[in-house]
This record gives structure tokens, sequence and C-alpha cells, in this order.
């Protein structure tokens, strides 16, 4: 979810003919998409489901670089508590080999 959008586009009405999309005329593309992230998180909520809603108070470098920092200390946490060495990666290491043989 973001909270302020740098800037906002109203939804036009490009296809008339299709009626099922005229309750996005008018709306502002921020509405849009935080709404359907609302009701993504109803749907996921009735059924049990756990989710995690993470708010941008703003889209900028730092704080997309807070969210990466999260997943990278999430993604190590995780690690630790399934016994997997987060930081070892052979499949990547391997593939950059790889890439390296078929270019050369």
């Amino acid at each position: 979810m973001l909270e302020k959008f740098p800037e906002d586009i109203t939804i036009p009405r490009i296809f008339p003919e299709i009626k099922k999309l005229d309750y996005l005329k008018g709306k502002k593309m921020s509405k849009l998409i935080n709404t359907a992230q609302l009701a993504t998180e109803k749907a996921l909520n009735k059924y049990g489901v756990f989710n995690c809603k993470i708010i941008f108070p703003s889209l900028n470098e730092y704080t997309v670089g807070q969210f990466f920092y999260f997943y990278e200390v999430q993604t190590a946490f995780a690690g630790e508590l399934y016994n997997i060495n987060a930081f070892d990666q052979p499949g990547v290491e391997e593939g950059k080999k790889n890439l390296k043989e078929m270019l050369q």
C-alpha cells in the first residue's frame, strides 16, 4: 500500500462498449491500487490465509531500500529457523559459471 503517490492519474472511459469497466471511470489510480490491496486482504482474511500488509509512506529510493532490507533480514531469520544457510547459494554460483562458459 502506498500512502502518498508521486503522481495520480484519473482513469478515463477508454472502452465505453465494455460496460463492466464503467465502475472504474473517473476513479484515481491510487484509489484503485490501494483498494485492490484491501480487497485482496479481505478475501485472504475471510479464508484464514495469513498475509502481511506493507505500507510505503512514499515511493522513493529510501523506502524501497528499507523494503529490500526488510526482506533480506527476513530471509536470514527464516534460514536460521529452518536450519538453512541463507547465504550459501550454490545454484546461483553454478549458474554464473555456466553463463560464463556459455558466453565464451
